[in-house]
């Protein structure tokens, strides 16, 4: 008690450090920790060594502190292996109650705390265990009975905690707050499954500051013999080793059900006939030693047999040392200085990686798409350039292409352009139409051709640079969904250079197929089917009747001084041979200069739709292409706003890191005045 009252001082210091922990915890958003150390506030300010007791289901944790702490009643601790705790309880002398015997029930729904007196203890059962989980149960934060514990007194805590490996995930976190408050933890497992691979599982999660606290206990050894005790403790040690626990300290085997059934129902006939029972250690000869004892002394015999004394005493002397609250402090100030270190020590590494990678690569993310961005709109400038460039080439050779394509079909009507037998005139007149029409078809193709596949190269090369363009715009190869896009631009720019025409896409033939449809358009305006059907309307004579009227108007002219009968006769024949030459020299002249006529509307018209063409379909591209700019706009804010919100957590990591760095240092200042 000296060196208590001398070190008020560091207590008051400590837990100033603890409340500047608990706000740091706070703050950042921790308050699971910060809830603990609120809880070490209230321990060491009425100052007292928590001792957890921890384990897996059914080894016997109740019943054990049942025994220690002398509590008969099993309403306040049921020990019926079909219930379990389901709560946090905390074993707490009366003293620090104004010496009342309660339990106390807090409560996680903002109700205020319930309190029960033992004889009434039954009716908290549904806050304290469960068969089967219950609501209640689910709300309780923890449960704190306040009772008459000699060995713990005014120096120390029991809590009990369920047990690990429930179904309920409540219970598991339950267990582990329970062993991380404490100061030391009792780690039972059971004689009659000692060590199983749920707890070597979990000590080997434990971290090295809770495997400092640990004691190991062998439950219900009152039901093995002394060798098969051995043998156990032998077997645990092995397995300890095996999982980095090389001194585990002492193993206490106890017995605490025997000794309880005396607790709770006295040195009678009774207990005696449960006793006699046990099939290993309860002899005759312990039995007789109980006759005529007291109830006290006879528990004092079996806790002396069964191990139960050895334990109290451990726990005795460890928490009645002189220096237990100074040494209590400097290790748990050691521990917060080393979670801090530990914690910072993850903030650090966080640190780097944003200082090193996330924000740089950010950083250079963006100034990636930016530089994209600008790429591409001087890239798109260059292509366009170049494409208007070939294409207004290729088309300024047009109109020469047309002189020469017009030049060969006037060739060809010098060659075919005749009428050699009136009688069979719509006949060959429509042989004559489809020779026409081959002339100018071929003599198109023929003249048209490179020109047709120089274009036709111009637009696809466009559609590929525009698609690898495109493509580095969203860091990919090539866009593939866009040069689909393209296709779809170019033949809805194409269709203006007439309706009806056939298009493959941009497959050879095109511009041919186009100007021969303009010419078909340019005769179809004149309300005839062919040219040469056209033409001799235009002169004025019928396909079904040219010959007649022909005839009829030369006989008129030469009838004079002839019979009739010998001038009718003669002037059809001379009039036949006449009128024959005369029609093909007109039909020829009148054909030459409709095509010339429609040849130099083809030269301005033909050129100028292309290039409106090609201007509609630039314009075409420009608008998909904004559309595209807009797109990766969106991804651009999507990494700024990303890299802004990083950046905020990075400052905010830093802020962080400092107030760390800084209760660090006042763990480390605290921690070496501790050791003077």
């Amino acid at each position: 008690m000296e060196i208590l009252n001398n070190e008020m001082a560091k207590k008051e210091k400590f837990i100033g450090l603890l409340t500047g922990s608990q706000k740091i915890l706070t703050d950042y958003g921790d308050t699971s920790k910060a809830a603990l150390l609120e809880q070490q506030k209230k321990d060491f300010a009425n100052f007292r060594y928590r001792i957890a007791i921890i384990g897996a289901l059914n080894r016997g944790k109740t019943t054990l502190l049942n025994t220690m702490l002398g509590i008969k009643d099993d309403s306040i601790s049921p020990i019926d292996s079909n219930v379990c705790t389901a709560a946090v309880i905390r074993y707490i002398d009366k003293s620090f109650n104004n010496n009342k015997e309660c339990l106390r029930v807090s409560f996680n729904d903002g109700r205020k705390p319930e309190e029960f007196t033992f004889e009434k203890a039954d009716r908290f059962q549904r806050y304290l265990s469960h068969v089967d989980r219950n609501t209640e149960a689910e709300k309780v934060t923890q449960i704190e009975v306040f009772g008459d514990f000699p060995l713990v007194g005014d120096r120390a805590v029991f809590i009990d905690t369920p047990g690990m490996g429930s179904k309920w995930d409540n219970d598991n976190a339950l267990s582990d707050f329970g062993r991380k408050v404490a100061d030391a933890v009792l780690f039972l497992t059971a004689s009659n499954m000692p060590f199983d691979q749920d707890e070597k599982d979990l000590l080997e999660s434990l971290a090295p500051e809770i495997r400092k606290k640990l004691i190991f206990v062998l439950t219900k050894s009152d039901r093995i013999d002394e060798a098969a005790i051995i043998k156990t403790k032998e077997f645990i040690k092995k397995n300890l080793v095996e999982i980095g626990i090389d001194d585990p300290g002492i193993i206490y085997p106890v017995g605490a059900g025997v000794v309880l059934e005396l607790i709770t129902n006295g040195n009678n006939k009774k207990t005696m006939g449960i006793l006699q029972k046990n099939p290993y250690k309860i002899k005759n000869e312990i039995i007789e030693t109980l006759n005529g004892k007291s109830d006290e002394e006879a528990v004092s015999i079996l806790k002396e047999k069964f191990g139960i004394a050895d334990l109290e005493q451990a726990i005795y002397d460890t928490i009645h040392r002189e220096d237990l609250f100074l040494d209590t402090m400097k290790r748990k100030s050691g521990d917060m200085w080393e979670y801090f270190k530990s914690a910072k020590t993850e903030f650090d590494r966080t640190h780097n990686e944003y200082k090193e990678k996330t924000l740089p690569e950010l950083e250079q993310k963006v100034k990636s798409l930016n530089e994209a961005k600008l790429a591409f709109e001087s890239d798109y400038a260059q292509i366009k350039k170049r494409f208007c460039s070939k294409w207004d080439a290729e088309v300024s050779y047009l109109p020469g292409r047309l002189d020469t394509a017009k030049n060969e079909i006037k060739q060809g009507l010098d060659n075919f352009l005749t009428i050699t037998n009136p009688l069979l005139y719509k006949k060959e007149l429509n042989a004559i139409t489809e020779k026409l029409n081959r002339c100018i078809k071929e003599s198109l193709d023929r003249n048209i051709a490179d020109i047709e596949a120089n274009l036709t190269e111009t637009v696809s090369q466009l559609e590929s640079e525009i698609a690898v363009a495109i493509g580095k715009l969203f860091d990919i190869k090539v866009d593939i969904d866009f040069t689909l896009k393209l296709k779809d631009i170019w033949l809805s720019s194409f269709s203006m250079l007439g309706a009806g025409v056939a298009i493959g896409g941009t497959s050879m033939g095109f511009i041919a197929a186009a100007i021969i449809a303009f010419v078909q358009a340019k005769l179809a305006a004149l309300g005839a089917g062919s040219i040469i059907v056209a033409v001799t309307t235009w002169l004025g004579i019928g396909t079904g009747e040219a010959l007649l009227t022909a005839s009829a108007v030369l006989a008129t002219t030469l009838a004079v001084g002839i019979p009739a009968l010998v001038l009718g006769i003669g002037a059809v024949v001379f009039s036949t041979d006449f009128m024959k030459k005369q029609f093909n020299e007109r039909l020829l002249k009148t054909v030459k200069e409709k095509l010339d006529k429609i040849f130099s509307e083809m030269r301005t018209d033909i050129p100028s739709t292309l290039k409106e063409i090609r201007t509609d379909y630039i314009s075409k591209i420009d608008a998909a292409l904004q559309e595209e700019i807009k797109r990766q706009k969106i991804v651009l804010d999507d990494v700024i706003a990303e890299k802004n919100g990083e950046t905020g957590r990075f400052e905010a990591l830093n802020k962080k890191i400092r107030d760390y760095e800084d209760i660090i240092n006042k763990w480390s200042d605290f921690c070496g005045e501790l050791q003077v």
